[in-house]
Order: structure tokens, then sequence, then C-alpha cells
């Protein structure tokens, strides 16, 4: 049985990606969700992976904004994060050093996927390959 704290997690996350199913705004899944689903890998995480092209982040910060949820630019060439309490989401729009941006070509190789009860579009398996070995070589290694 998860732990509250999980449990929370996970009703926070499935909100999110219903709430962005439901505005038609583009999106992928990416992060531990989308390693699941490609490997069969299950491990907890500590937020949910949103990837949108960089144009289209502030709609969606202003979409959750208006729902009540508080959100926050980390880094304006790359992150942005949707908070509700302890949780939040972060919302990625390119590489952290901002050579490689989200664009149309990641929506084209998009999977789609139940997560969470939610049929959602993952971002796909080289994008995904791609995100994980950037992150390894900048020293922060993620499972």
């Amino acid at each position: 049985m998860p732990s509250a704290s999980v449990a929370g997690a996970e009703t926070f996350y499935h909100d999110v990606l219903n709430e962005l199913s439901a505005s038609g705004m583009p999106f992928l899944v990416a992060g531990a969700y989308a390693v699941s689903v490609y490997t069969g890998i299950t491990r907890p995480t500590k937020d949910l992976d949103i990837f949108c092209k960089a144009g289209d982040y502030p709609r969606l910060l202003a979409h959750f904004q208006r729902r009540g949820y508080d959100v926050s630019v980390e880094d304006e060439i790359w992150l942005a994060k949707v908070h509700k309490g302890v949780h939040y989401l972060d919302v990625i729009f390119a590489s952290p050093t901002g050579t490689i941006q989200v664009t149309d070509n990641w929506m084209d190789h998009a999977r789609q996927a139940d997560v969470l009860g939610t049929r959602v579009p993952l971002v796909g398996p080289t994008e995904l390959i791609w995100t994980k070995c950037f992150i390894q070589l900048h020293n922060r290694y993620e499972g």
C-alpha cells in the first residue's frame, strides 16, 4: 500500500495530467513515468516531468495559475514549475544549457500511453534517452 505522501503525490499528478489533457495544449510526459512505460521499471519519483515547446510554457503556467496552483519560472532558459503544497511538476522546454529546444518534432515522435489512469502523450524513446544522457553528463544522475 502506498504511503500517504506517495498517494498524495500521485493524486496531484493524476489531477495535473487530467487538466493538461483537457486543456488541448501540447505537452509530453517524461521522466520516471515515461521510463516505466517504455521499460517496465518503476521507481519512486519526486516530481512529474512535463515537456512543452518554449513558446507554450507561459500559457501552460497561466492555465494552472488560473486554477489556483502556484507557478514559478526557475530558469528562463529551460525550466518552470507548477506547485500545489509540497507536490510539483517540472515544466521543461529546453536542455539546461538552452542548446536544444523542445520542438514540434518532439511532439511528432510522441507515443500515447496510460499514466495514472489518464491517456497522455509520452516523450519519444529517442528524446527520453537523450534527456537522461544529458542530465547524467551534467553531473546529475537520476536512475
